[in-house]
C-alpha cells in the first residue's frame, strides 16, 4: 500500500469499529479494456482541465456547460489575466439533489430523510498555467478555522458555503483568508460527479489491498487493477474512516481522517489523467450530448468556449505526473468551545501560498516561524488553559500540552536554550508583557498563566517587542521532522495490470 508524505499532525482514530454491513457490495467490474469515441474525447478534456475539481469531473462540466450555456456570473471573483496563470477554486459540494431515495446506494448519503442544503466536501485550489503547461494544486482542509467572510465570526471554511450566496462568500473567504486571487470558479454535486465517472467508463486504479469505508460506501474486496464506477469512485474519494486489510488478514484504521482524504483525491485526480491513452477534442457535438445528463449537477463561472478549446489544446500531452501537489501547513487545536479543527501556520503556509500569487517564496524568519509549547493554568481560573489553547491554536501554534500548574502572580514563560525566538513569538500575543524564565534543563517552551493574564491578542505585537535572555547552555541541534504519513493509498509500484 502507498502512504503519502506531508507536514506533520495529530490523527484521530474513529471511536467505532468499521463493520461490513452483511449485504456487502460486489467489487467492481473489471475493466473492459476498451474505450469509446466519447470517452476518448472526455478523457481529453479532463487532460486539457485535469486541475478541475478530481481532475476529469469538473474539466468535462467546463465542455458541457460553456456550450450548454448555462454558465454563472460570479462578482467576486478577478478578472483572468491575459497570457499568464489563472488561480481555479474547484468545489465538491455535498448536495444530494437528484439523489433518488429508492436507489440502493441512497443509504450512504442520508441519515432518515434525504438532508437539504449544500456544503462543501471538497475543496481544491488549482494554478493553471497554459503556457507552460503546469499545473500546481493545493487542497483545502474543510475543517480549516478562518474568518468567515462578511459574517463577523470565525468557523471552519466549508460553513462559509452553506451560507445566503454561499459560492460568492466562499470564494471572497478564501481570498481573504489565504490571500490569493481567484480567476475561475467550478462546483459538483455527489450526483454529478457519480455520472461523469460512469459516462467515461469509470476509472482504473490499482488495489494492493482490500480497503473498505462503510461509512462512505467503499467496499473494494480484491486487489489488482479495479474499474472504479461512478459510485465506488465517489466513495473512495469521500472516504474519511477507511480501514485497509494487512497481509495477516487484520483490519487497520488509517486514522489521519480529512487529511488522509485529501491524499486520496489528489491521488485519484492522477489516475485519471493517467488514464487517457488517446485524445481528441473534435467532436463537440458528442459532448453537447451528456449536458442532460449532468448538466443540472454542475456549476462554473463564465469562460469562452474559444478559452476552453485552447485550453484544451495546451495540455494534449498532459500526464498525471505533471501535476505538482502541495499541501497546506497545518495544525490541529481546539476551539474555546472543543471544535477540533485546523489552523495554517502563517510563515510556513505563505511559503506554499507565494506559488498560488506569483511570487516568489520568502525565507522564513525566526520571529515568524512556527512554535509548539505547552501551556499551564496558574491563575486559579477553571479553564483557562483550554481557553488559551483556542485562542493560540487559531493563530497557529502547535500545543503539545494543557494542564494545570502551579499558582503563579505573574504570566511566565520558560524556555530552553534555542528557544528564545519562539518565547518572543508568543509574548507578542499576550496582552500582558511575560516574565522570561531561561533555564538551561528546560526541553522546548511552556506557558504558564498567572493571575495577571488578561487574554491573547488578535494581531501580535511588531517583531522585536520582546527580546527573551539566553538560556544557558548549548541548544539541541533539531533536525528537519522527517515527514509522517498522512494517509493510506491504493496503489503498488507494479501497475502493469492498469497501464
Amino acid at each position: 500500500m502507498s502512504v503519502v508524505e506531508a507536514p506533520r499532525q495529530t490523527p484521530v482514530r474513529t471511536e467505532q469499529p468499521i463493520v461490513e454491513p452483511g449485504t456487502g457490495r460486489q467489487g467492481p467490474p473489471p475493466p473492459s479494456g476498451r474505450r469509446s469515441r466519447i470517452q476518448r474525447i472526455l478523457l481529453g478534456l479532463g487532460c486539457g482541465l485535469c486541475a478541475l475539481l478530481l481532475a476529469l469531473a469538473l474539466a468535462i462540466s467546463e465542455g458541457l456547460l460553456v456550450l450548454g450555456g448555462v454558465t454563472k456570473p460570479f462578482e467576486s471573483l478577478f478578472a483572468a489575466p491575459v497570457d499568464e496563470p489563472t488561480n481555479w477554486l474547484l468545489v465538491g459540494s455535498d448536495s444530494r439533489d437528484g439523489i433518488d431515495a429508492d436507489d440502493p446506494n441512497a443509504g450512504y448519503f442520508r441519515d432518515g430523510e434525504l438532508p437539504v442544503g449544500k456544503r462543501t466536501d471538497t475543496m481544491i485550489l488549482a494554478r493553471v498555467d497554459a503556457i507552460s503547461g503546469e499545473i500546481d494544486m493545493l487542497p483545502i482542509p474543510r475543517d480549516l478555522w478562518v474568518d468567515i467572510y462578511g459574517a463577523d465570526r470565525s468557523g471552519r471554511i466549508n460553513s462559509a458555503f452553506a451560507s445566503e450566496d454561499g459560492e460568492e462568500r466562499l470564494i471572497q473567504t478564501v481570498q481573504q483568508n489565504l490571500g490569493v486571487e481567484i480567476h475561475r470558479y467550478a462546483e459538483i454535486n455527489f450526483v454529478g460527479f457519480q455520472q461523469v465517472v460512469d459516462e467515461i467508463g469509470g476509472v482504473d486504479m490499482w488495489f494492493d489491498t482490500p480497503m473498505r469505508d462503510p461509512a462512505s460506501g467503499l467496499f473494494i474486496n480484491q486487489t489488482g487493477c479495479v474499474n472504479l464506477n461512478g459510485f465506488d469512485a465517489l466513495a473512495l474519494a469521500r472516504s474519511r474512516t477507511l480501514e485497509f486489510q494487512r497481509t495477516d488478514g487484520r483490519w487497520t484504521t488509517d486514522a489521519t481522517g480529512d487529511l488522509g482524504r485529501i491524499s486520496r483525491q489528489q491521488y485519484f485526480l492522477k489516475r485519471i489523467v493517467d488514464s487517457a491513452a488517446s485524445l481528441s477534442l473534435t467532436d463537440v457535438g458528442t459532448i453537447r450530448g451528456l449536458v442532460g445528463a449532468v448538466g443540472d449537477n454542475l456549476v462554473i463561472s463564465e469562460m469562452n468556449i474559444d478559452e476552453m478549446v485552447e485550453l484544451a489544446r495546451a495540455f494534449k500531452d498532459f500526464s498525471g505526473e505533471d501535476i505538482t501537489s502541495h499541501s497546506l501547513p497545518v495544525v490541529p487545536f481546539r476551539t474555546e468551545s472543543r471544535a477540533a479543527v485546523l489552523a495554517m501556520q502563517p510563515a510556513e503556509a505563505n511559503q506554499v501560498l507565494a506559488i498560488f500569487r506569483g511570487e516568489d517564496p520568502e525565507p522564513i524568519a525566526p520571529t515568524e516561524a512556527a512554535v509548539e509549547l505547552a501551556i499551564l493554568n496558574g491563575s486559579r481560573t477553571p479553564g483557562q488553559a483550554k481557553s488559551v489553547e483556542g485562542l493560540l491554536g487559531s493563530h497557529g501554534f502547535e500545543i503539545s500540552e494543557i494542564d494545570n500548574g502551579p499558582t503563579s502572580e505573574r504570566t511566565t514563560l520558560t524556555y530552553g536554550p534555542g528557544f528564545e525566538a519562539a518565547a518572543n513569538r508568543v509574548a507578542r500575543y499576550l496582552e500582558v508583557a511575560p516574565v522570561f524564565e531561561p533555564d538551561a534543563d528546560h526541553e522546548g517552551l511552556t506557558l504558564l498563566t498567572g493571575i495577571d493574564y488578561e487574554g491573547i491578542r488578535s494581531e501580535p505585537l511588531a517583531p522585536g517587542a520582546f527580546d527573551a535572555p539566553a538560556a544557558p547552555g548549548k541548544a539541541p541541534e533539531i533536525a528537519a521532522p522527517a515527514p509522517e504519513p498522512v494517509g493510506v493509498l491504493p496503489g503498488s509500484d507494479d501497475r502493469g495490470a492498469c497501464s
